[in-house]
């Protein structure tokens, strides 16, 4: 198994290179999850390649956040920079991005970060190797790998929600979380306490139970000496020498937070009631002597070539999530209305199915594993819907579907990867109007999810003004945002601009919300600034950074 240290700048890339790693991952200084990192100029990442090449070990670059289709131009030439830089491969969260890669730079590998969520790997093509999200068990993450080469994180920091589906940072202060940003209040007190507040990951006991090809160190803005304690114990481990004691307890001290094996041994405390200081102990490095091979790599440009995206508009309409039957008669009755969201997973769903005159949607479940598509797939056919909404990329061309907005779409060739979806709510007016490809839903009324976790929570979290309701669906809880959403006369200028599909999340007051947009959109003279009150129109002014 390759040993993949982080690299924040060029001192803690020597680190790494002389205390063990197989390979480093690294950033530039934009479109990269850790941006409070050093990070590296392209002058700096030819110099780091050269170096680490020379020394035997391989460089992964991290381009892993979200990217607006104003910055697309920008980011293929900076993936052209990474190539010519002879770097081994590249991170992305775009999925929809990998084929442009590998049609455009040849040789160079293409990762799916852990942000891309990737829980199922159904029809996944051009994509060399996964970063399977961290809250995977042993059995989930020894299955997948038999499938296709994996890496998954063995030690560093926890995300309390489940990657990429984090909103909380976003909707509190605008600092997303899928862009670098994040500003991190699942660490604050909840409730007057911190229920949310992970302990760090450590693996270092279980390394031979893993099935991976790559064992992956979380701490690009930590310490060198955090990097040599781990690189050290890790290269010990891997070269097959016995763990001691004294080894266990000497990681602890490059820690400020309690250990935990997390969701790979199941254990059932995983958050950290307070921040722990371990004392410093003596220890004898393992004495590691780097004599790998130098790695040779040539490359010549490109002269890359982006598709191009075909314009496209779209018909008005409303798109209408609803939880009880009484619900689906309110939304029927409403012209505008033209389809209907329902959970596959209740009770009622076939008197809902027979109830709804308007197009009949399935909405699934966030998180759906590999085990459980045939399932879902043998349900949905059951029920025989126009079609499903979906959170999980296993899905993908087995039906109609629309995207949920836990897929993150974000720019035009996510919509020409996916089709139909609910564009990310990080995206404000100006972002929604430069898509050449109209034709998606945008949230404009009711709850927000702002994070899914497989972590148990109560039913509220409280935070000085803020209340979030939670809600547990299968074996993971949702949080809402504190306020729902309420975009009201906004969506009069999206539809000037062509986009005119409108998405509602009602868990009640169905008939209400729906006359208020009807009468918004017909012309009449509502009183908006009494109607707004308690709510908040998102992203749709501010955006994110």
């Amino acid at each position: 198994m390759e040993l993949l240290l982080p690299a924040g700048n060029f001192e803690k890339l020597e680190v790494a290179v002389e205390n063990g790693a197989d390979a480093v991952y690294l950033g530039i200084n934009k479109f990269n999850a850790r941006l409070k990192a050093g990070n590296f100029s392209f002058e700096d990442l030819n110099e780091a390649v050269v170096y680490c090449h020379k020394n035997g070990v391989k460089v992964y670059v991290t381009m892993n956040t979200l990217v607006k289709n104003q910055e697309i131009k920008e980011f293929f030439e900076a993936v052209n920079e990474i190539y010519l830089a002879n770097a081994d491969a590249i991170i992305i969260q775009h999925i929809s991005f990998a084929k442009i890669i590998k049609d455009n730079f040849p040789g160079l590998n293409v990762h799916l970060s852990t942000q891309a969520r990737v829980q199922n790997l159904k029809n996944l093509k051009y994509v060399d190797r996964v970063i399977l999200p961290r809250e995977l068990s042993k059995e989930e993450i020894n299955e997948i790998s038999k499938i296709m080469p994996v890496e998954i994180f063995v030690q560093g920091a926890l995300c309390f929600c489940v990657s990429g589906l984090c909103l909380m940072s976003s909707f509190i202060g605008g600092r997303s979380g899928n862009r670098g940003f994040c500003a991190q209040p699942c660490r604050k007190e909840y409730n007057d306490e911190y229920l949310m507040s992970m302990k760090d990951l450590s693996l270092l006991k279980k390394i031979n139970e893993i099935s991976a090809v790559s064992l992956k160190i979380e701490g690009r803005l930590r310490s060198k000496e955090y990097l040599k304690k781990v690189a050290l114990v890790y290269r010990k481990a891997l070269d097959g020498n016995e763990i001691t004691q004294n080894d266990y307890e000497y990681i602890k001290t490059a820690f400020k937070r309690e250990l935990t094996e997390g969701f790979f041994s199941k254990e059932e405390n995983k958050t950290s009631k307070q921040n722990i200081i371990f004392d410093e102990i003596y220890y004898e490095p393992y004495n590691y002597i780097n004599n790998k091979k130098p790695i040779v790599i040539e490359r010549k440009y490109v002269e890359f070539t982006l598709p191009k995206i075909e314009p496209k508009n779209s018909k008005e309409g409303f798109y209408v999530k609803v939880y009880n039957l009484k619900s689906i008669e309110e939304a029927n009755q409403f012209d505008r209305v033209k389809a209907i969201f329902y959970n596959i997973d209740s009770e009622n769903v076939m008197e809902a199915k027979k109830r709804c005159k308007k197009d009949f949607y399935l909405v699934l479940p966030t998180i759906i594993s590999d085990e459980e598509i045939e399932k879902y797939v043998e349900k949905v056919n059951k029920i025989n819907p126009k079609g499903v909404i979906v959170n999980s990329f296993g899905f993908k061309d087995k039906f109609n579907s629309i995207c949920n907005y836990g897929m993150n779409l974000f720019n035009d060739y996510d919509l020409e990867f996916f089709g139909k979806g609910i564009i990310s709510p990080e995206l404000n007016f100006q972002e929604l109007t430069s898509f050449k490809n109209k034709d998606f839903l945008v949230l404009v009324q009711g709850n927000i999810t702002v994070m899914t976790t497989k972590n148990p929570l109560p039913s509220s979290l409280k935070y000085e003004q803020y209340e979030y309701k939670v809600i547990k669906e299968k074996d993971y809880w949702k949080v809402f945002n504190s306020k729902q959403i309420a975009l009201l006369d906004s969506i009069i200028n999206l539809k000037k601009e062509g986009i005119n599909q409108f998405y509602f999340d009602l868990d009640k007051r169905v008939t209400k919300w729906l006359d208020i947009y009807d009468k918004i959109l017909d012309g009449e003279k509502i009183n908006i600034k009494k109607i707004s009150k308690g709510f908040t129109k998102g992203h749709i002014s501010r955006g994110v950074y």
